[in-house]
This record gives C-alpha cells, sequence and structure tokens, in this order.
C-alpha cells in the first residue's frame, strides 16, 4: 500500500478517494486548530503525523504510522500552550518571550523524563508503552503504542457517570497493580484522575499520561512542580515544598473511585482542611461493604500521615471486604472448597442465574463452558491476571452467551462490561482479563491466533465423562419430576415398547 493510500484519521487503506469510507475522515480537512501539525508531517525520517487525538496544558498527542514498522502509533509533542505558539503551516516550534526560555527547556527536560521513565516499564500490561523519544522542532517528541479504546472518563459519560463499587474495583486494581511498580522504581504518577485510566478495545487497563512523573520527595529536597487537579490532587501536592510519597498517588486513586462509585467530584482537599466535608459513598446510596468504604476513606485522609503507607496495604484492605469464595488474593482454596465453588455456580445457571445477579433466568444452560485459571476448568488459562473461576460460556436454543463469574480483573464483550450474560455473534471480541479471543460461531480463538477452542467438541468430551454422564442422569431425573414430564416420559417409554414388539413380530 502506498502512503498516498494511508488515511490520516484511522492509518486504513483508504485508497485514492478524498475521504475515508471507513472513519469518514476528508484529506483535505484543515487541522482543527492552527497550531497542529500539519497531517502527512513526517517526524524523525519514519513517523508520519495524522489527526490530533487530543491535548492537554502541556502536549498534543496525534495519530501516526511507522512508515519502517508499517504500525500505527501514537505521538506525544511537548506543547505548552501557554509558553509557546507555532505559525500556521510551519512545524518549527516558537516561545512567546525570551524570558521563558529557562522555563520551556527545563519543563521540557521533565517530559522527556517521563519517556525514560516508561521505557523502564514497557512490559507491564498495565502502564501505557513508549517505543521511543526524540527532541526535534525546538520541542520534543514522545512515541507510544497506539491503543484503541476510551479513557475511564468517557466510560462514565456512556454509563450514566457512575459503576458499581464491584465493576470499579475491577477497573482500578489493574491500576494500583501498575502504582506498586512504579512506586518500587522510587517514581511517582503524580496525576491519577479518570481522564488518565485508559480501557482498551479489548478490556485491558492501562494508565497513562505520566507527564507528571517525578521521583518521591522528602522535607530536605528543593521545590518540586505544582500539579493540580481539583477534586484528585491531595493538600501535599498544593505546596512546592510538600512532602510528596506512594500516599499522594494513594489519596489521587482513591478519589478517583470515589468519583466513579458516586458519579460526584470529591471536594477540593485544600477546602477539607478546615473542615472536612466529604460524605461517604453509603451516604450517597452506594452500596459498599463497611470496611472497604473504611479503607477508601483512609486512604483520602486529608493528612498523608492518615493514609495507608502504600499502595498493596490499601488494596489488601480493599480485597478484605469482598465475600469470600470471590477473590483469589493471597490463599487459594482447597480441593473441597473449589468443587463446592464449582458446584454452587453449576446450580446458578442451572437457574438461569449469572454472577449470583438474579437476572435473565430465561438463559438456563443446555451447555457449560468454564473458564478460568484453575485445573478443574473446561478451558484453563496460564495467566496471573486471569481468576481461578473466571467466565462461562454457555448455550441456550442454539445460542451462545458470556457470563463473568465475578473475577478479580472481569470479562468484557466488545468494550462493554460483561455484568450479566451476553450473548455473542460471529466476530465478538472477548476478553478474559488480559487475555482476548474472537468468536467464530462455533469457538473462541485467540487474536494471535495461538489458542482455538471448540465449544461443542468441548461440550461433547464432558459429555462422555463420568462426572457428565452424572450430569446427564440428574438432568433426566430433574425432568421426570417437573410438572406432567413424568407422563410425557411413560408415554414415551410405552411407545418405544410397542414399536419394539412389532419389529420383533415382523422379523
Amino acid at each position: 500500500m502506498e502512503l498516498q493510500q494511508l488515511c490520516m484519521g484511522c492509518m486504513e487503506d483508504k485508497g485514492y478517494r478524498v475521504q475515508c469510507s471507513q472513519c469518514g475522515y476528508a484529506e483535505d480537512a484543515a487541522p482543527k486548530l492552527s497550531y497542529y501539525l500539519q497531517p502527512r508531517t513526517v517526524l524523525h525520517d519514519k513517523y508520519l503525523v495524522g489527526r490530533t487525538l487530543g491535548q492537554g496544558g502541556f502536549a498534543i498527542t496525534y495519530l501516526a504510522w511507522d512508515v519502517n514498522l508499517g504500525i500505527k502509533l501514537a505521538i506525544k509533542e511537548y506543547f505548552p500552550i501557554d509558553l509557546v505558539y507555532r505559525i500556521p503551516g510551519e512545524e518549527l516550534v516558537a516561545i512567546h518571550s525570551q524570558a521563558q526560555d529557562t522555563i520551556f527547556a527545563n519543563n521540557m527536560e521533565k517530559f522527556l523524563q517521563e519517556a525514560r521513565a516508561l521505557a523502564r516499564f514497557i512490559d507491564h500490561p498495565n502502564i501505557v508503552s513508549v517505543t521511543d523519544f526524540f527532541q526535534a522542532n525546538r520541542t520534543a517528541y514522545l512515541v507510544m503504542h497506539y491503543i484503541e479504546g476510551v479513557t475511564l472518563r468517557d466510560h462514565l459519560g456512556r454509563s450514566g457517570e457512575k459503576l458499581p463499587f464491584n465493576l470499579t474495583m475491577e477497573i482500578m486494581m489493574p491500576v494500583m497493580d501498575a502504582l506498586r511498580v512504579i512506586h518500587e522504581a522510587g517514581l511517582l504518577h503524580r496525576d491519577i484522575s479518570p481522564e488518565n485510566v485508559f480501557i482498551s478495545k479489548g478490556g485491558r487497563v492501562i494508565l497513562i499520561d505520566f507527564g507528571a512523573v517525578r521521583r518521591s520527595t522528602t522535607a530536605n529536597d528543593n521545590s518540586v512542580s505544582v500539579v493540580m487537579k481539583p477534586g484528585y490532587t491531595p493538600e501535599e501536592q498544593y505546596r512546592s515544598y510538600g512532602v510528596q510519597g506512594p500516599p499522594t498517588d494513594m489519596y489521587a486513586t482513591a478519589a478517583t473511585i470515589y468519583r466513579t462509585i458516586t458519579g460526584k467530584m470529591p471536594p477540593n482537599s485544600l477546602d477539607r482542611l478546615d473542615q472536612d466535608n466529604l460524605i461517604p459513598p453509603s451516604e450517597l446510596g452506594v452500596e459498599i461493604k463497611p470496611e472497604q468504604e473504611e479503607a477508601l476513606l483512609k486512604a483520602m485522609a486529608v493528612n498523608a500521615g492518615d493514609r495507608f503507607k502504600n499502595i498493596a496495604d490499601f488494596q489488601q484492605a480493599l480485597l478484605k471486604g469482598k465475600s469470600a469464595g470471590k477473590s483469589d488474593e493471597k490463599v487459594k482454596p482447597e480441593k473441597q472448597q473449589e468443587k463446592r465453588k464449582m458446584a454452587e455456580d453449576q446450580e446458578l445457571f442451572s437457574e438461569g442465574i449469572a454472577s449470583g445477579q438474579g437476572k435473565n433466568k430465561e438463559h438456563t444452560a443446555d451447555i457449560n463452558i468454564n473458564i478460568g485459571r484453575a485445573d478443574s476448568n473446561d478451558i484453563i488459562l496460564e495467566d496471573d491476571t486471569v481468576s481461578r473461576y473466571h467466565a462461562r460460556i454457555f448455550s441456550h436454543k442454539g445460542i451462545w452467551y458470556i457470563a463473568d463469574l465475578d473475577s478479580t480483573h472481569g470479562t468484557t464483550l466488545n468494550d462493554i462490561p460483561v455484568q450479566e450474560p451476553l450473548a455473542l455473534n460471529p466476530s465478538d471480541k472477548i476478553a478474559i482479563s488480559n487475555q482476548v479471543f474472537i468468536f467464530n460461531g462455533k469457538g473462541i480463538v485467540s487474536e494471535d491466533g495461538n489458542l482455538d477452542y471448540d465449544l461443542v467438541a468441548i461440550s461433547k468430551l464432558k459429555m462422555l465423562s463420568p462426572q457428565g454422564v452424572v450430569a446427564g442422569l440428574n438432568k433426566f431425573i430433574l425432568f421426570l419430576k417437573t410438572d406432567y414430564n413424568w407422563l410425557i416420559a411413560a408415554i414415551a417409554a410405552c411407545l418405544l415398547f410397542i414399536m419394539l414388539v412389532i419389529m420383533l413380530s415382523v422379523f
């Protein structure tokens, strides 16, 4: 494919049409703002710039194409709007005043620190991957993998501005996993908020925008830059000489959880110094266990010394409030507990109840395929982020459904969190934690094609197993016990007997 045929709106083949038939982007469209780089600008001799993906106070992010590798990317340009400008049609960045040269240079170095920091975590599934960084056009650029999806903020806008606590935990636990790794490296994110939590199209949760990253500070350190996001920023972050450490990110993380479950912006931390006006989520109608609410409010304490010492302690406190048998953390259940949980799950689904929610009773399962890490599952996924009993695919009247078994990191169908059974259609994308599969009508195939599971074949093997035979007999007994089914079975047996007699008499 020639580069001229590449759409600058989606980086797909548009042919020689002016307007892309896939995304609607018009080739002759001018940038939304005059100081954006023109589409088809080439950076670093190999990055083809496309449309603008977004802009913050310090940077502009563009869709891009790696000419050498032939892959879609995102490029972040350091562009502090209060310090610089660009003449329309040009590429060079100009500073408003020479007096601001030093400020611009110092902040650009901090921008490059973000790239260096992120490059250390390139293999972490929940941290945005940086593949390259460089200086050009009198500014700096950071190259990242392009990930399709939405921010938590956008997701909330589509979901009535709030989410249930359990679903919020499925989103925020991976964020806290990422923060643990970042903090162990002696770094802080300092800008956790719904805008910087990204949910990929495959359901993976990714922490983005490390523009405010820096090392932990002590009381003896020189002043640090002030990064503020009202509602999410702890009080120590407002002070140039404030001591910042893991509890700083913890406050912002807890505030993000609070916003997600209540639908309300947390009060400014500075306003809470004299009189703490933070309303507990339970008083706002949120269904949350007392232990979990206590942990959340402790993490949002105004004084950093009153919070948990680290993110891991915060996570454990939140997990203590989970029901028994619903968490994979620390202690693995004994074999007897595993069997009991599987039996309970089976009973729930035989009544058409998914994940204990009591919904969709018409979805009584004809075939059940259990998915998870435990050896007793039908499909075993060797991935630590997958729960022991993670999800179930089942059929009813010829239709396949996907259901989540109250897993830790969740299941999504086409980026929609699975909270109750959802019907499957060919080409649907199922994300089981970090594992992504495509449903092809009769089975599921991993995105890379390495894993291929034929659901019908698996169900037949289950039926031939001793457990399957017993389950079949139990199902037949249940059938006989229901209403007048015993009478139907008796009549069918008589007819079969008469047919057998006739056949014997003929031969």
